[in-house]
């Protein structure tokens, strides 16, 4: 069985940083800089096509684990602001992936606050100045005319385990940039529309039990565009 932790940095938004290396999990990071090297990583330099803005590049590689690495069993995608530090990493996911589909996080903010609809997220997300030149509203009013109920569940974007021999993974994966790319500019907000696709494609999916990925030892975090800045615990970012 082959499994591989994978990334994307794309226009310089973050910086690469060494994980723990686990027996049985390779190291793939995506890349238009052309100077990055590591020992761990396997780097894969790639240019942004089609005009894309960066954001919007990164994701088709964070939706499209399938099509991006065909030659792995499992794919786990991390942000990179998040730095893997728990060697027994892989026995505790895998533990969790009873579906044998995809495990997600449940997503958390601030302490003992977690938003649980996407509704709210949005609502959220709109004081955000990135997510200014989104169709954010128009995201709303459609969800909720498809008949997509409130308070069903919101999950961590910058985490996902993922079957990529699975054919129904695939397809929720390609649903899952559809609606990205429909509604998203230049600073798309996957996290909204990863409960919405959840729901439309009805897949079956695992949730991480009974812990914060904010507030976990599996992780090293920092604040997204700033390397230096490392977050204290329930200082989640959107």
């Amino acid at each position: 069985m082959k499994i591989c932790l994978y990334t994307a940095i794309f226009g310089g938004y973050e910086t690469l940083k060494p994980p723990v290396q686990i027996d049985g999990l390779d190291y793939v990071c995506f890349t238009d800089n052309e100077s990055m090297r590591s020992d761990i990583w396997d780097i894969r330099h790639m240019s942004i096509t089609n005009d894309l803005p960066p954001p919007l590049f990164y994701k088709r590689i964070k939706c499209l684990s399938h099509q991006m690495l065909p030659e792995y069993d499992y794919t786990i995608w991390l942000d990179a602001n998040f730095q893997l530090k728990d060697k027994s990493y892989l026995s505790f996911l895998f533990d969790q992936l009873h579906s044998d589909k995809l495990l997600l996080y449940k997503h958390f903010c601030l302490a003992g606050d977690p938003r649980d609809c996407l509704y709210e997220e949005i609502k959220h997300s709109r004081q955000w100045p990135k997510y200014a030149h989104e169709d954010l509203a128009k995201q709303s009013v459609e969800y909720h005319d498809a008949g997509y109920p409130t308070n069903s569940g919101l999950y961590q974007s910058g985490f996902l385990l993922r079957n990529n021999t699975d054919p129904e993974v695939a397809e929720f994966n390609q649903a899952w940039l559809k609606e990205i790319e429909k509604f998203g500019k230049s600073s798309p907000q996957c996290q909204v529309s990863l409960p919405f696709v959840l729901w439309k494609q009805g897949i079956k999916f695992d949730v991480v039990s009974n812990e914060n990925i904010w507030n976990t030892d599996r992780y090293y975090i920092t604040n997204h565009g700033d390397n230096n800045k490392f977050l204290p615990a329930y200082e989640a970012v959107s």
